[in-house]
């Protein structure tokens, strides 16, 4: 048996420690998965679903076209019936871009305002609390150092009628 009682091993020093990760990254990182969710929620409310739907149709509808143009060039049937007719076609096309226009600007809107109710949603945690908004660090700027050096000037002026009264 040992004579020596069990010892813990030392604590490292912080400078031995292990590097976390940034938090930096991460919290962007979460900012940006935030605004997306909320984005996304935003456009969902605002009948982007819909949206999204339309533009299946009008896809489903040009390919039958193609596919009906491809079967007219390998048949050339002088009595054929076209389903989708070119001008019924070239009507889809244009609506395919009016829709795709809408989807991008009501993604962008989504986007602003998600981003906006973020910011304000982040500013006023920051004020119901604000030490976390500072990390604990002490206030600084000009009316914080106006202030001390005003109050050292006094402690300075007053030993020094204190020193004069002694003389």
């Amino acid at each position: 048996m040992s004579r020596y009682h069990p010892v813990r091993p030392k604590k490292k020093k912080p400078s031995k420690l292990p590097l976390r990760p940034i938090e930096g990254e991460n919290i962007n990182e979460k900012y940006r998965n935030a605004i997306e969710e909320a984005a996304e929620a935003l456009y969902i409310e605002r009948h982007g679903a819909t949206l999204d739907a339309s533009l299946l149709r009008v896809k489903r509808t040009l390919a039958l076209f193609d596919r009906e143009i491809e079967k007219l060039t390998d048949d050339e049937d002088p009595n054929h019936r076209w389903r989708i007719s070119p001008s019924t076609a070239l009507q889809w096309q244009r609506e395919q871009q009016r829709v795709i226009e809408r989807i991008e600007t009501l993604r962008n809107e989504c986007w602003t305002i998600a981003r906006q109710m973020i910011d304000e949603w982040m500013n006023a945690k920051n004020t119901d609390h604000p030490e976390q908004a500072t990390h604990g660090t002490a206030p600084s700027g000009p009316d914080v150092s106006a202030g001390i050096n005003e109050q050292n000037r006094g402690s300075n002026e007053e030993g020094d009628q204190a020193d004069a009264g002694r003389q």
